[in-house]
């Protein structure tokens, strides 16, 4: 029913590990990317991400207990912790103890649409040349991937240019996932939902380098400031073992994931609404294939 519900291959993961099948349309609102507020940016709840309205019927469904005080703080009430889709894949796809993974994954602050703005690749590159001592892989948003000018910053530099695919690809995390496991650490310019999903795995994590500029000055220094208040460990030096793994899991909401059939109940993928999930969801997986093929063009 909602574009955001699809992000990053959210849906496909849930309606697996529901045991149901993919391309049913959510009635629920689901938190599509990490947030150290409400989870949502709406015209009902003051947060950061991308603007939709929220239908207040429906359930809104959140990572962590952070972002449901948020949400309740701004008036909304059907809200439910359920953790972030990423936890459920890895439950999914757990096949025993993590690698130990070598080198590092950068993640750079990737620019919101149409506001690509002024960056800075090569000061973050020459923080990333002078903090690691092994090989460096840089991810990139895919709008930045498909910028041959940023692109070639990195390659100069003798890193590795890797991009997960589009938000609308449902095997995004899948790739995410192969590719913190393949690396030891996990850095980025911005406390974000990378490091969060690196955590987890059980990779060092660590925050530095310049951040880039954007149209809303204001706002970014704003949660610069915050984000060095609330997380001082990861921007102090290297965050690994236990310590790192209990932060992920704290951020994703991973000690919240819901029982199958419980997460298939707020997902209106159970009772009387699940005929109409199929339908739905069939005319949102054909609009989603027009659009991605317009971006594309």
């Amino acid at each position: 029913m909602f574009l955001t519900d699809s992000f990053y291959g959210h849906r496909t993961i849930l309606a697996r590990w529901c045991g149901r099948p993919d391309g049913l349309a959510m009635w629920a609102h689901l938190q599509h990317g990490w947030n150290a507020a409400a989870g949502f940016g709406t015209k009902y709840v003051e947060g950061m991400g991308n603007t939709q309205t929220l239908d207040r019927r429906l359930p809104v469904l959140v990572w962590n207990e952070r972002n449901r005080a948020a949400c309740e703080e701004a008036g909304l009430t059907d809200v439910h912790v359920v953790g972030a889709p990423f936890a459920y894949l890895d439950r999914i796809l757990d096949t025993g103890p993590h690698p130990a993974g070598e080198g590092t994954i950068a993640y750079p602050l990737h620019s919101g649409h149409g506001r690509p703005g002024s960056r800075g690749e090569a000061e973050y590159t020459a923080a990333l040349l002078e903090r690691e001592d092994g090989p460096v892989t840089v991810c990139l948003y895919w709008r930045e991937e498909a910028l041959a000018e940023v692109r070639s910053v990195y390659a100069d530099a003798g890193f590795s240019v890797v991009c997960h695919g589009g938000r609308e690809d449902p095997y995004f995390l899948h790739r995410q996932r192969e590719a913190l496991l393949a690396h030891r650490r996990v850095v980025t310019n911005r406390v974000s939902t990378a490091l969060w999903y690196g955590a987890l795995l059980g990779r060092e994590i660590e925050v530095y380098g310049p951040q880039f500029a954007s149209d809303h000055e204001a706002r970014e220094a704003w949660w610069s400031e915050r984000e060095h208040q609330w997380w001082p460990e990861v921007h102090a030096g290297p965050v690994a073992g236990a310590e790192a793994v209990a932060m992920g899991r704290d951020e994703l909401g991973a000690d919240h994931l819901r029982e199958p059939e419980e997460l298939a109940a707020l997902l209106g993928w159970s009772g009387w609404r699940r005929p109409l999930t199929t339908v739905l969801g069939a005319a949102g997986t054909a609009r989603r294939a027009l659009r991605t093929g317009r971006n594309r063009r």
